[in-house]
């Protein structure tokens, strides 16, 4: 939270890696995946990272150490995708891990006990291509919502906490970014150079 670490994957040896701001020293490296992380996320506090992978799996990792010495401990293994992870959120106080895939769904998980709560399949989209969720996004009150693209159909979908969806919004474009904007806003960027701000 104070800007002074880079959390990093995409490495072939399948590890992540913390870098001190601003000269990227390599301070810790773990490993656990089997394959390339894809996608990773540092919850509120800064206390604890999810990693996605292309083994299928999330790991939830323990952040301890401060700033000068960091260390990673993996306390936590999440499966359920039949596909690579794409994306991954997390939240501590909700004790809540979302993780989506090119399989098309997004996992709900407990960070403490690891236990599966729910799946959330996009909505069709009328086509016959197979869906693949590209981002995601998990509100302070457990909202999430993501971006699924089906061939040329992209769309933005959001649900409850309890599984209910909330709303559904096509757009022309695929969508590049995802991220908070305030409580119940998210802001979106698409791949025309559009920057929107929504209400959840």
């Amino acid at each position: 939270s104070d800007c002074k670490l880079l959390f990093a994957g995409g490495q072939l040896d399948t590890s992540v890696k913390v870098y001190a701001l601003p000269r990227l020293k390599l301070l810790c490296s773990a490993s656990q995946h089997i394959d390339i992380v894809t996608c990773l996320a540092l919850d509120e506090s800064g206390a604890q990272l999810i990693t996605g992978s292309r083994d299928t799996t999330c790991i939830v990792w323990d952040v301890s150490g401060g700033a000068q010495t960091p260390h990673l401990k993996s306390v936590q293994v999440l499966y359920g995708h039949d596909k690579p992870v794409t994306c991954v959120g997390l939240s501590t106080s909700l004790d809540m891990a979302v993780s989506g895939s090119l399989d098309g769904t997004v996992n709900i998980h407990t960070i403490k006990e690891g236990q599966y709560i729910r799946t959330l399949d996009a909505a069709d989209q009328g086509g016959i291509e197979r869906i693949i969720i590209t981002h995601l996004w998990l509100s302070d009150r457990g909202d999430v919502v993501f971006a699924a693209e089906e061939k040329d159909n992209y769309s933005l979908q959001a649900y409850s906490i309890n599984g209910e969806q909330l709303g559904l919004s096509h757009s022309p474009f695929a969508f590049t970014a995802l991220s908070s904007a305030g409580e119940g806003y998210v802001v979106c960027g698409n791949s025309n150079g559009d920057v929107t701000i929504r209400r959840v």
